[in-house]
């Protein structure tokens, strides 16, 4: 049995001989009783109130009212009641700081899915409104698009990849042909000729004479021809 913390309680008595026979018209002045609280000592009760339930109907029967300060500490209470010639009765209680009825009370007073959902709805409302605060504060979508346009048209008037193959063109043969003339320059090479005598060309431009044979060398356009004089 339960019972809430600091109330008023009549918990249960039956009062019977050795024999089994039911002892009837007890009065609170003719028990000894005694209540031992959670980890407590047993104390002798001399306060309360003793009903009989009914002598002819249920012979034996009574109820010990118990006070708010005997019913003051969570945990079992426990309580003895002696009479002469009646056998001690044993009883245990719990004391509970809250009943089963009272959390039924406190469930049935959280809100309803749709409050819950009504609240949650306007907290997450005001977070969005301030998110577009923020993000209105930022450059508009205009400026981006007009940052957008200039660059496309930068990038329309770079020439055509035609016209930068015909550009590069010259530039690839002339640097070609510098670098053929370089080696030319930096070289002795064999040339030959038909008198049996050697001829060695040590420059492009210039002539050099091998026995009775002279040559002239000349660059044309990356060209070198060799001419017998």
């Amino acid at each position: 049995m339960e019972i809430k913390q600091s109330t008023q309680f009549r918990v249960p008595i039956r009062l019977v001989t050795s024999a089994g026979v039911a002892v009837t018209g007890a009065l609170l002045a003719d028990l000894t009783i005694y209540l031992m609280k959670q980890a407590g000592t047993p104390t002798v009760k001399l306060d309360g109130t003793l009903f009989e339930l009914d002598a002819t109907n249920m012979p034996g029967h009574y109820d010990l009212l118990l006070s708010a300060a005997n019913t003051d500490t969570v945990g079992f209470l426990r309580y003895t009641v002696a009479k002469s010639g009646a056998t001690t009765y044993n009883g245990l209680v719990e004391i509970v700081a809250n009943v089963e009825s009272e959390t039924y009370t406190v469930v049935a007073a959280i809100p309803t899915a749709p409050a819950l959902a009504s609240e949650w709805t306007a907290g997450r409302a005001a977070k969005v409104d301030y998110l577009d605060v923020l993000l209105s504060s930022r450059a508009p979508s205009l400026e981006l698009s007009a940052s957008i346009a200039s660059i496309s048209s930068s990038i329309a008037l770079l020439p055509s990849t035609t016209y930068l193959s015909a550009s590069i063109a010259p530039l690839a043969l002339e640097a070609t042909s510098t670098a053929v003339q370089g080696n030319v320059s930096d070289m002795f090479q064999l040339v030959g000729c038909d008198t049996g005598n050697p001829l060695i060309v040590d420059a492009v431009g210039g002539t050099r004479t091998a026995g009775a044979v002279s040559q002239t060398i000349t660059n044309v356009g990356g060209v070198i021809t060799v001419t017998r004089v």
